[in-house]
């Protein structure tokens, strides 16, 4: 055998062979329960559609029914509430055994700040501790009654800010306070959501300014 050769396959006996890739480590994936699926209803008009479409939202095994409480139709008139309609729809959804989410917004004729037109949803009142007032007296009615609470309905549009430019800063406000008001009651009110509408970047951005804005 030449040196040369020799060498080599000294060479090739001394190689060790290429490291195992090490094996991944598997991280426990967190198990989050689930809050559950719902439906938005219009329960507010005919007592009648109302139980046809709690019982429709049960028998297809929805949890949660969402029902815009209007504060304009409310508190009609400063200090003077109409608590009939809420009244009703909150003892159906319990006859249901539904879990209720609450949508708070339409601020009422008396305290409007923007002038606008029938193609304007809503718009942030005049005097934010009106509003404020008027969620403490919801949620003290409706203490233990309603899960949920929904301040306002997608506050990064214009046409629910009363076609002016949304505000990030104020709908925390709004929603701080609302929040303060109901946490305020002897017994825990219900949670507090906000939903915004989907535009993709405006809405990322509305929403990181709501988190900015947001000291407590």
């Amino acid at each position: 055998m030449s040196p040369l050769l020799l060498v080599l396959c000294l060479l090739a006996s001394c190689s060790t062979a290429p490291a195992p890739a090490p094996t991944p480590t598997a991280w426990p994936r967190e198990q989050l329960a689930s809050p559950g699926y719902g439906l938005e209803a219009y329960l507010w008009w005919k007592e009648e559609v109302a139980s046809r479409d709690l019982g429709l939202i049960r028998e297809i095994g929805f949890e949660w029914v969402k029902q815009t409480f209007p504060w304009r139709d409310i508190e009609i008139e400063k200090g003077k509430y109409d608590w009939s309609r809420t009244d009703r729809i909150v003892a159906q959804t319990e006859d249901y055994t539904r879990k209720l989410l609450v949508r708070i917004d339409r601020e009422p004729y008396w305290d409007m700040r923007y002038a606008y037109d029938g193609a304007i949803a809503a718009g942030p009142p005049k005097d934010l501790n009106n509003f404020f007032n008027f969620c403490g007296k919801l949620a003290a009615r409706y203490k233990g009654r309603v899960t949920a609470y929904q301040v306002w309905n997608e506050p990064n549009l214009a046409r629910e800010w009363g076609n002016a430019t949304p505000n990030p800063a104020e709908y925390v406000a709004m929603l701080k306070g609302c929040y303060i008001a109901s946490k305020r009651r002897p017994e825990r009110a219900g949670d507090q959501r906000r939903a915004f509408a989907h535009r993709q970047r405006p809405t990322r951005r509305h929403a990181r300014r709501c988190v900015f804005a947001w000291d407590v």
